[in-house]
């Protein structure tokens, strides 16, 4: 077990002359050098302060605690394909100087000390693990099923309890939240959907409950809807998705076509509502229903000056114009689901927390929140970006923005006088500055402005001009909103947002290494789409644009789009195709061409060839995160037996010759 395997031994040979060729003073670390793409990133010290706290809050005996950590750990540091390193090498190499860290706070023993009980407990588990020949993961399993911890006590928001590696991104039905990577290495990969896992149970308290997790592809891009706030307005956005979901003709709801969702006030109601799988017909009802029975005014003095400087100091005092009793209950009954983490009502409740309308909500470990448009995020499109980043560490393939309706900006009058009047006043200029940070639309420019040119055409936004903007809270209007939406929808043209949403909703995988030649890198891959319903999906395309193909940025025909690509077992769409580029840097990009002028690209193009392999970790030869084959694409696509013909493709004419497998960072300077 010891020696290498030469799959293993020609990495490590790599990495020792990348060494050598920067320092011949520092010592070559054989297990440093074979997490090059599997690394133990610094967070995960942070992951081991938040559940030493939460164990210390509980009181859990040190016995039950290292078993757990140890295990953990084995979890993370043996996926399949790894070489049998000694535990005690990888402990020390890998995880202790973040144990010693994690450790400070903890006061039964020293840092040192309690790195040594877990480097043995460590080498006990993987003593056992070895005797017992199982997968990591399925020993780890058993684990935590074997601890005598209660897990129903322990929540995290911060950090996923299976891995300890990851924050959760997916909240379990028991009330436990998961990361993507444990949702891949526990569920069960369903047939029908690319990236589509089933969680059966809950491995921390055992608890039954399913809990479908679809994940965005490697080497995709990402999706974005972003809902402005608006209050009663949001009938508007309501009435946009539902004209578009009618042009787009799909089985499946809108917003299966998007990868991140985010609204503020009414926006962030509907995207919560999105959340609990909520048609767009249902979305309308509760929004109108909502939107009466939240906004019904405290009892009127009258009309007058005096009642009105009473209302307003009334809600002064008491922090709001509506009582938090009204909206609470509204909103409970509205978003009844808790089964994410903190739960659709404080969210819904949170987002909806309007400054004057409504008082702040407090949420435990947050403090007090409200609308995120008063914070000058009345359209979300920056929060998105950044979380989609954070996220994925990737760039949109596109963002759809949906307003609520702007005014119209005042005419410049042809008299301008001398003299200051009235609403130029200090408190006037006050309040208008003020309503400049709700502004959606202003939001959308001043973003729209730091774009590069070149990736504008990704950014689509639809808004109407207002002659008043009716208030937040002016529930008569909804009429007069859905009425003007319809109007202004009749003449609106969605075939280049719905061509860009169908191209995104395909994505390309390489099946295998590049190799390279003495004329280029050739790769072979497949593309293939994401879709809940890539038949109808595939069916909608070609019934408007039945000359639909795939194309490289050269014009290089990579073949048609059509029905035969697609599974008669399981109805995924697979597409073999073959790309020959000049080196790994180069950025080549696959389009999906609907028609002569209509040309859109494939989610995650244009990128690199190195990009693709890091994005699938197709060179991590001694294991994955998700602890899925490594130099092997199969994690997505259909597991039936399919006969596909190739078709080479290059990007330039080049001889084909004999050709050798390498690894793209060093295909480049062969190239040279």
């Amino acid at each position: 077990k010891t020696l290498f395997s030469a799959t293993h031994l020609h990495v490590l040979f790599e990495a020792a002359l990348k060494h050598v060729a920067g320092s011949i003073t520092t010592r070559f670390n054989f297990v440093h050098a074979s997490r090059r793409f599997n690394p133990v990133e610094d967070d995960f010290v942070h992951h081991l302060e938040d559940f030493l706290c939460l164990s210390s809050k509980l009181s859990i005996d040190e016995k039950s605690l290292l078993k757990y950590l140890a295990s953990a750990i084995v979890l993370d540091s043996l996926p399949p394909g790894t070489h049998h390193f000694s535990a005690r090498d990888i402990f020390t190499s890998i995880y202790k100087s973040h144990c010693h860290s994690a450790f400070v706070s903890e006061d039964r023993h020293s840092p040192t000390e309690w790195c040594a009980l877990l480097d043995t407990k460590y080498c006990e588990l993987v003593a056992d693990l070895e005797v017992r020949n199982l997968a990591a993961a399925s020993f780890h399993e058993q684990n935590l099923e074997a601890l005598k911890i209660d897990w129903q006590r322990f929540r995290s928001s911060r950090t996923c309890l299976y891995c300890l590696r990851r924050k959760p991104e997916h909240g379990l039905p028991c009330g436990h939240a998961i990361c993507d990577t444990c949702a891949s290495i526990f569920g069960t990969k369903r047939d029908h959907m690319e990236y589509s896992y089933q969680i059966s149970h809950c491995r921390l308290c055992q608890k039954p409950g399913d809990l479908t997790i679809h994940f965005k592809p490697p080497t995709a891009g990402s999706r974005l809807l972003v809902l402005d706030g608006g209050g009663i307005r949001g009938a508007f956005t309501l009435q946009v998705l539902q004209a578009l979901d009618h042009y787009r003709r799909l089985p499946y709801p809108i917003y299966d076509d998007f990868d991140l969702a985010l609204g503020s006030s009414s926006g962030g109601l509907i995207v919560l509502m999105f959340l609990l799988r909520r048609s767009l017909k249902e979305c309308i009802s509760a929004f109108n229903k909502l939107a009466q029975r939240v906004f019904t005014r405290k009892k009127r003095l009258g009309g007058t000056f005096f009642a009105k400087l009473c209302s307003l100091l009334s809600s002064v005092l008491t922090d709001s114009i509506y009582g938090a009793d009204g909206i609470e209950s509204c909103v409970r009954e509205a978003f009844d689901n808790e089964t994410v983490m903190f739960g659709c009502s404080k969210r819904a409740r949170a987002t909806s927390a309007a400054p004057a309308y409504f008082p702040a909500k407090f949420i435990r470990g947050l403090g007090f929140v409200q609308d995120g448009g008063a914070g000058k995020h009345n359209n979300p499109i920056d929060p998105a970006e950044w979380e989609s980043k954070a996220i994925w560490n990737t760039t949109p393939d596109l963002a759809l923005s949906i307003g609520t309706g702007y005014a119209r900006d005042p005419v410049s009058p042809r008299f301008i006088p001398q003299r200051m009047r009235f609403r130029d006043r200090f408190l006037l200029r006050l309040c208008r500055l003020f309503n400049a940070f709700l502004n959606a639309q202003g939001n959308w420019d001043d973003h729209l402005n730091r774009v590069k040119d070149e990736e504008r055409h990704k950014y689509f936004r639809i808004n109407v001009a207002l002659d008043e903007e009716p208030s937040l809270d002016d529930v008569e209007k909804i009429p007069d909103m859905e009425a003007m939406a319809h109007k202004f929808l009749k003449s609106f043209d969605f075939s280049s947002m719905t061509r860009s949403l169908f191209a995104a909703s395909f994505f390309f995988e390489l099946c295998e290494m590049p190799a390279v030649g003495k004329d280029g890198i050739y790769c072979h891959g497949i593309i293939r789409c994401r879709s809940p319903n890539s038949r109808a999906l595939i069916q909608r395309i070609l019934e408007e644009y039945p000359a639909a193909s795939f194309n490289t940025d050269h014009d290089s025909g990579l073949g048609g789009l059509n029905i035969d690509s697609l599974c008669a077992m399981c109805g995924l769409f697979s597409k073999v195709v073959n790309l020959n580029v000049c080196h790994s840097d180069h950025k080549v990009s696959i389009c999906v061409k609907f028609n002569r002028l209509g040309k859109h690209p494939i989610s995650g193009f244009p990128q690199t060839i190195s990009q693709v392999v890091d994005k699938q970790k197709l060179n991590a030869q001694f294991g994955r995160p998700d602890h899925k084959v490594s130099g092997f694409a199969d994690v997505s696509g259909c597991r039936c037996k399919l006969k596909s013909k190739r078709k080479w493709v290059t990007t330039r004419n080049v001889t084909v010759s004999k050709r050798r497998r390498i690894s793209p960072n060093s295909a480049h300077s062969l190239l040279y």
